[in-house]
């Protein structure tokens, strides 16, 4: 019995809402990473890093240039086939 119920506990202007607050903590507070390679790539790719605090900073245009490459969905794999989640 495969699994197909859609769970949306959040409206459309929920969902918005928090992807903007989401944007502005990635800007503003961003996040830590204890990898020097990541600090490094990220670096690379425009982000504001903070070696000595091994923070990143990501603008929303480079968040939301990064999450128009990512697929439209995906499917999450199990050990038995008939209960994969498409998402």
């Amino acid at each position: 019995m495969p699994w197909s119920r859609a769970i949306n506990p959040m409206s459309p202007e929920q969902v918005e809402k928090v992807h903007g607050k989401a944007l502005a903590i990635l800007e503003r507070s961003g996040f830590t990473t204890s990898s020097d390679r990541v600090l490094k790539l990220m670096a690379e790719a425009g982000c504001q890093v903070g070696v000595d605090a091994k923070r990143i900073c990501m603008t929303p245009e480079f968040v939301e240039e990064k999450r128009r490459l990512a697929p439209a969905s995906f499917t999450l794999g199990t050990r038995n086939p008939a209960y994969e989640l498409l998402y």
